[in-house]
């Protein structure tokens, strides 16, 4: 028989939703199961504006400078929210930020990472059709050079697309007024 495949780098695609924790949480038990090491990522799309929260005086256009500063927020967001997880369970973790277009930056840092398996959360609650709407998941498999293992998560009330960046090109009319019937 075909050997086991055997995974030594793990990029894990993270966004900072409350879906992103069932993500972590089946990176952390396939990087347990073969002794992995896990690489998160979390990648802004670049803002159309300077968020209204930034502290710096920003030149208007100046998106760069407001870039790095999204960047380095969110990079301690990724140590303090999930490094520790891993950490806790013996499992080498590392964080980087990218900026840019979501499911290209995935896919190039399968390559400077030299990952062997991206996991990666995709939102629905209809798995195969909903992959087929051109979603960042849908992308990411078709263009990455190693499998690609997508965690099913469900919308949370309070993960709109205004704050889960996966969900945005996927979530519809009908989706905002199914959570609004089923979550009350």
């Amino acid at each position: 028989g075909a050997a086991m495949p055997s995974y030594e780098r793990i990029l894990v695609a993270l966004d900072f939703s409350r879906c992103a924790h069932d993500v972590a949480a089946h990176a952390l038990e396939v990087a347990r199961a073969f002794g992995a090491s896990a690489h998160l990522l979390h990648v802004d799309a670049l803002p159309d504006g300077v968020p209204a929260e930034c502290p710096l005086e920003v030149a208007p256009g100046d998106v760069e400078a407001a870039g790095d500063w999204m960047a380095r927020r969110a990079l301690a967001r990724m140590r303090s929210t999930f490094e520790p997880l891993f950490e806790r369970r013996g499992v080498t973790v590392t964080s980087q930020v990218a900026t840019g277009p979501v499911g290209p930056r995935i896919v190039e840092a399968i390559t400077e990472l030299r990952a062997d398996l991206v996991v990666m959360g995709t939102h629905g609650r209809t798995g195969v059709a909903r992959l087929m709407l051109g979603s960042i998941a849908e992308e990411v498999i078709r263009r990455a050079p190693v499998p690609v293992m997508t965690v099913r998560t469900h919308y949370q009330p309070d993960c709109a697309a205004a704050n889960c960046a996966w969900c945005a090109s996927d979530r519809t009319d009908d989706d905002v007024r199914l959570d609004a019937e089923t979550m009350g």
